[in-house]
């Protein structure tokens, strides 16, 4: 992924977490505005990730698939996670 590219879907992530507290880990809005660029979340095998994220706190790294090139991406998918005391969630996230 290019630098002018990266920065335009870390500002499009940056719009999904400003919030910074939510009842829950926003992930399908996030994956959501990675594929309106062209790219996937994807598992090891390279097929869109699913699953859930546990724990009170966490860091999570997922690899992104480039859906022009047909192959995975050099990026990264950074989210970072910990549960207040209301139980709601603050959530970092950005593309590395």
């Amino acid at each position: 992924m290019k630098v002018a590219e990266k920065r335009a879907v870390n500002r499009a992530i940056d719009k999904i977490v400003s919030p910074i507290y939510f009842n829950e880990i926003p992930l399908s809005p996030i994956f959501e505005a990675i594929e309106n660029f062209g790219y996937l979340v994807v598992d090891e095998e390279h097929q869109p990730w699913s699953g859930f994220l546990c724990g009170r706190e966490g860091t999570a790294m997922f690899d992104l698939f480039s859906k022009d090139k047909g192959k995975p991406d050099n990026s990264n998918l950074m989210l970072q996670w910990y549960t207040i005391q209301s139980g709601r969630y603050e959530v970092t996230c950005y593309v590395s």
